[in-house]
């Protein structure tokens, strides 16, 4: 079974996954063009060479780009596939948690077609980590660094504070590789800046791939 997992940032990523083996991964980012934003993707294989499309206008647009190059390959496994994205979230800013929603959500829509049902999973970024990253991993990574989570702790013992945003990173970047096979040979053709997006979305990817067995 086909498994497709997305982290829905303005800068993301995907992973495809076939019997949990990364077979194809995808990077975004924005860049300006004529005074206004626009998105580079990066697509690339297991075998194969890197696509590149440019001057993408927004998230139907990239989400449609990456139905394109995915087609094949589904094709090829019977055209259906499980489909999986992080959620956003809100946090204090409660119209920013609203528009990065409607933005995965636009994402997401063109590549539903060909889930269960015609729609994604979408995971809590806790939900998918805790099943994929150790336990305690925010406190296990600070204190591998010599540093601690907390401000108050920081200030008394003089340490550095690790935020739970880089512990996210380096828990994935130790974590995720060793469950998701094939993945380090695609994210090392992609653009450095995509690395983080694509180890979330396989997070992810695995996650959505252990529900089902």
């Amino acid at each position: 079974m086909l498994c497709c997992a997305i982290d829905p940032g303005r800068s993301g990523g995907a992973l495809l996954a076939l019997d949990g083996r990364a077979i194809a991964a995808a990077c975004w980012r924005p860049h300006q063009r004529q005074g206004r934003t626009v998105y580079s993707l990066a697509y690339v294989r297991h075998t194969g060479d890197v696509h590149t499309q440019r001057g993408l206008p927004g998230a139907w647009a990239l989400g449609t780009a990456l139905r394109q190059q995915l087609g094949p390959v589904l094709a090829l496994h019977g055209g259906g596939m499980l489909l999986a994205s992080e959620a956003a979230h809100a946090g204090r800013n409660i119209q920013t948690g609203l528009r990065l929603a409607r933005w995965g959500g636009a994402l997401a829509a063109p590549l539903e077609q060909y889930a269960p049902h015609g729609a994604a999973t979408w995971a809590e970024p806790s939900e998918w980590r805790k099943v994929i990253f150790r336990p305690r991993w925010w406190a296990t990574q600070a204190a591998e660094a010599g540093a601690v989570i907390s401000a108050k702790a920081a200030a008394a013992q003089g340490l550095p504070r690790m935020t739970k945003r880089e512990a996210a990173k380096r828990e994935a970047a130790l974590v995720v590789p060793p469950q998701v096979p094939g993945l380090l040979a695609l994210i090392d053709r992609l653009p450095a800046a995509g690395a983080e997006h694509v180890l979330d979305a396989a997070g992810v990817c695995r996650w959505r791939w252990l529900l089902d067995t």
